[in-house]
This record gives C-alpha cells, structure tokens and sequence, in this order.
C-alpha cells in the first residue's frame, strides 16, 4: 500500500515502481476471480486485436518500433505522437507529430495505439480527452498489465500487456541483459483486456 501511490510521482523511476505493484496486484486478483466487465484473450499482440483496416488512419502514442514498422508494411496511413523526436530514425520523421499535435491528430484518426509508457510519464489523462467511442483504442506494453476497468470508462476498447509466469527466471533474463525475446521465451505471456460494453 506504501508503494501504490508512486503511481502517481512526477518522477519516472518511481511511477515506474508504482505502476509495476499496481501491476502486480492486478494479477493476483485476476488469478483470484473472473471479471464480468471485460473478456480475456492471451497469447495474442494488442495489435492484432485492433483488426486494423486497410483505409483506416492510425496514430501511434510513442515511437515502438515494430509497430512503426507493421504499419509502414501495411500501408496505412498512420502518425507517431512522441515527446522526443530523436527516437524515430530520418526517413520516420515525416510521420512525426508533436505532443501539442497531439489532440488534432488524434482526432482525425480512426484507430489510438498508446504504448503503456503514457502511464508512466503523465501524459495518459490529456491523451485520453481525445478519444470518443467511434474510435478504436489500445493501450499496449507491458506497463499495462492492470485491471482495465478505469481505462475502458474513459474510450480505451483494449488494454495488452504482459503475466509474468517465472518471477524468478525474469529477474535472472534481466539481470543478464535479456531483451523482450528472451521474457516471452522463458518466463512471462501476453495477455489482452477486451472491453466488454
């Protein structure tokens, strides 16, 4: 209970820490009770969950990189709202926007990805003011591994992070340099939250 308000701290390091018992937390109680406001979908990427269609435009809530590339693949036309241009590489820019293009972008976009680090660093709450129920949105990583019910009354459709299954064994991979190959590999699933309304 100490922990969980670290949640909320201005600094990344300990939200980070908060958001991580928060996290925990979820599971237990997803372990201990099967949710009636939301289905569960495991083994399955958030972005597929979305059922992109061809036509439809996309903005990316932080620079992921394997989602960039999807998108690039598919053709969609798609914008990447990011705090820190120097993520994206030279021929990525011009799908760049601003966090003050945020809200415009966003609202002339069928589909929001926002990758779970918008919890993390704050900026969730302005980033969610610009969703309505026409569009489809997801919030994708491991940081958003929490019950989702908040998230889904405020337009999120899909909530997709991560349940770790070795605790140790994930630590061992971490401290050992092991990217996101290696946790999915040896110790942790993905899992989705579908919203049900």
């Amino acid at each position: 209970m100490e922990i969980l308000p670290y949640a909320l701290d201005r600094n990344f390091l300990k939200s980070a820490i908060g958001v991580a018992a928060l996290n925990a937390i979820s599971q237990l109680i997803l372990e201990s009770e099967s949710p009636k406001e939301f289905s569960i979908v495991r083994d399955t990427d958030g972005f597929d969950l979305l059922k992109i269609l061809p036509h439809e435009t996309v903005s990316l809530v932080g620079a992921f990189g394997p989602y960039i590339r999807r998108l690039k693949m598919m053709g969609n036309p798609f914008f990447v709202i990011e705090r820190n241009p120097q993520t994206l590489r030279p021929d990525e820019m011009k799908f760049f926007r601003s966090e003050a293009e945020a809200g415009a972008t966003l609202e002339q976009s069928d589909v929001a990805i926002l990758t779970g680090t918008a919890i993390l660093n704050q900026s969730i709450d302005s980033i969610l003011r610009h969703l309505n129920n026409r569009k489809r949105a997801a919030i994708i990583g491991p940081t958003a591994s929490m019950i989702p019910n908040a998230f889904f009354r405020r337009g999120v459709s899909i909530m997709a992070g991560v349940r770790i299954t070795d605790p140790e064994r994930m630590a061992t991979v971490l401290k050992q340099g092991g990217s996101a190959f290696h946790l999915f590999k040896d110790c942790c699933d993905k899992i989705a939250f579908l919203n049900a309304a």
